[in-house]
């Protein structure tokens, strides 16, 4: 994976925005006023089950319509309220919210964000904040 390389832009060292670059298994592009939307679920909101059922379904429909039905049966799932839906115990829902805030307006400007019982919840970050000189992702 590459660093970041440092710039001196302003009157601190502060961190080039990498653009693509691969990050575990999921790829991250940051970028200088960049918004972006995260999307988090229980893990328990989708069970394993339930997939490797959809993919034994998938098998009997054309390639081509595959990646649609999985999202539409995905979405189905997950709006359907399967798992513990912890997230509707207050003091839950309110550790979710503090660990998004926590460092919101330091390494990252969270712009709004959203925490529901058993639905996804999500998070939408924008650009840098110059404090940290970190951009966010």
């Amino acid at each position: 994976m590459r660093r970041p390389q440092v710039t001196n832009a302003g009157s601190e060292d502060a961190i080039a925005p990498r653009g693509w670059y691969a990050g575990g298994y999921l790829p991250h592009c940051d970028a200088p006023d960049l918004v972006q939307s995260v999307t988090f679920r229980l893990a328990d909101a989708l069970p394993q089950e339930k997939l490797r059922q959809l993919e034994q379904a998938l098998k009997t429909i054309p390639e081509n319509q595959q990646a649609e039905q999985r999202r539409i049966r995905i979405e189905q799932w997950l709006d359907s309220g399967l798992g513990s839906c912890v997230l509707q115990n207050p003091t839950i829902a309110k550790i979710v919210q503090e660990a998004l805030l926590y460092h919101a307006g330091e390494r990252y400007r969270l712009l709004a964000w959203c925490v529901m019982p058993n639905l996804p919840f999500g998070a939408l970050f924008g650009g840098c904040c110059r404090e940290s000189r970190q951009y966010a992702m």
